[in-house]
Formats: C-alpha cells, structure tokens, sequence
C-alpha cells in the first residue's frame, strides 16, 4: 500500500529536491485553487502543494531540474516562499509563446533585491569566526526579513528594523 508523503517546510526553512513531474495536479476545493507538486527530497517521493505565488515560480521549472523553495517571513504575521534554483528557468511557456521579458527581468530584479538583503543581514552580524550558530541564524532570518519589508515598502514598525 503507498502512503502519500507531503513535504512540509516551515517558515524559515528550505528544502531542495527534484521535480518529478512538468505540471503539478490541480484543482479547486472551498479554499481556492490548490497545485500539488511531487518532488524527490533525498530519495522519497513527497508531495507539496504550493500556494499560489510560490505556483508561479516553480512554473518556470520541469521535470528534472532540482529547486531550492525557501519559506520565508516577510513580516507582520506573514511569509512567502520563494524559489531558487542554479538551473535557469524555461523562458517561454510550453504553448511556444514568446518570453514574458517583463516578468523575467521582474524576477531577476527580485533574485538581485534578495541576495543583497542577505547579504546585508549577515554583514549585520559582524565577524563571524566558523560556523554560524543557531542564534546567529535566527538574527540573520530576522534581519533579512525586515530588510524586505523596506525593500518590498511594506509597513515596517521600528522594532522590526535591524539597525
């Protein structure tokens, strides 16, 4: 008997596995539209059903290419999951359309305003001698999330700032 197994990943983790299938099953039920992805995690089969932001971006992606989604807080009681991934997502569509330019350099710009936030949440740290420790990682999540929240002009309250 197989046992479906859902990948779960909370806010402020990551997960990497690889896609296992070009389009996700979907459907709709009380909630809205759901899209259930199936990925290999470290060898088991787990199934993820993305919301719908985080849809739009492993859409990019087919079978076989190996994807990092990152859950991540943004804030105000609220997160966002982001993927990345070093395979270079399929530019145009599988119907032969042109490419969206306008939503690729919107992703890239996106991309670009994340790892400099990263980066500065972690120069926020100072000089970090070895491995960064749990606390460490725990003021790096915050700072970057704050630093998004400038970033994407969204309502920032001055306990949320990291400087």
């Amino acid at each position: 008997m197989s046992e479906n197994k859902n990948l779960t990943i909370n806010v402020g983790e990551s997960k990497t596995g690889r896609i296992l299938f070009d389009e996700p099953l979907t459907g709709t039920n009380a909630n809205g539209a759901w899209y259930l992805y199936k990925f290999n995690v470290s060898g088991d089969e787990l199934g993820f059903f993305a919301t719908e932001g985080c849809h739009k971006q492993l859409s990019a992606y087919k079978k076989g290419d190996t994807v990092t989604i990152s859950h991540n807080d943004i804030g105000g009681g609220k997160s966002k999951y982001v993927v990345s991934s070093d395979v270079v997502p399929s530019a145009a569509p599988s119907g032969g359309s042109k490419p969206d330019w306008d939503k690729i350099n919107e992703d890239k710009k996106e991309d670009i305003h994340r790892q400099v936030c990263l980066k500065l949440a972690v120069d926020l740290l100072g000089d970090v001698e070895g491995k960064l420790t749990p606390d460490q990682i725990g003021i790096v999540q915050h700072n970057l999330g704050a630093l998004k929240m400038v970033l994407d002009h969204s309502v920032v309250k001055e306990d949320d700032l990291p400087f």
